[in-house]
């Protein structure tokens, strides 16, 4: 039980730290300010569970696992899933839904209603979907994913693979639109 108690603990740190960061972090690449954060909980984690008794001081001894290698990573296992299968998957939602940043110019538009041509107009805050498009360009070529090739953008080879593995995965759980059947 202490091992799950503390990761729950780690997993609201890394829930308080992430969103304090995201706050007051300046523009920029996201994913290793997020790693940070996750570092830092799991170094927490690892800490709080080599100094703390058994029974953390609360605990009554049904509770108390006499194994302490196999629940310390049974916690590790449970700070993980929390954190990268919850708390960083909201946050990515939040941050690179391009379905709930169209829904919210809807909700925030006067009168809740938008034309197709005016939510791409004023998609992000009034940047556009033409924006979105050239930022979400530019940050693949900063990570090399594509380049500009005789006016045109190409895929490097990595990137190649990642597409082929995770566009099989898609088309395995019906997530892509002409495996669904839909166009």
């Amino acid at each position: 039980m202490k091992g799950l108690l503390l990761a729950l603990a780690a997993t609201a740190l890394a829930t308080g730290l992430i969103t304090l960061r995201l706050r007051t972090a300046p523009p920029g690449p996201r994913v290793p300010l997020l790693l940070q954060c996750f570092a830092f909980t799991l170094l927490a984690y690892l800490v709080a569970y080599a100094v703390t008794p058994g029974d953390l001081g609360l605990l009554p001894g049904s509770l108390v696992e006499t194994a302490r290698l196999p629940e310390a990573l049974f916690g590790l296992a449970v700070h993980f899933g929390l954190c990268f299968g919850g708390v960083l998957q909201l946050y990515n939602i939040c941050e690179r839904g391009f379905s709930l940043r169209v829904l919210i110019e809807i909700a925030e538009a006067p009168g809740g209603s938008l034309t197709a041509k005016e939510i791409a107009t004023r998609y992000s805050a009034g940047q556009g979907v033409d924006w979105m498009l050239e930022k979400r360009i530019r940050d693949m070529v900063a990570r090399g994913l594509i380049r500009l090739e005789g006016g045109a953008y190409v895929a490097t080879a990595s990137a190649t693979r990642s597409a082929k593995v995770l566009g099989g995965l898609r088309r395995f759980l019906r997530l892509d639109d002409r495996a669904a059947g839909r166009t």
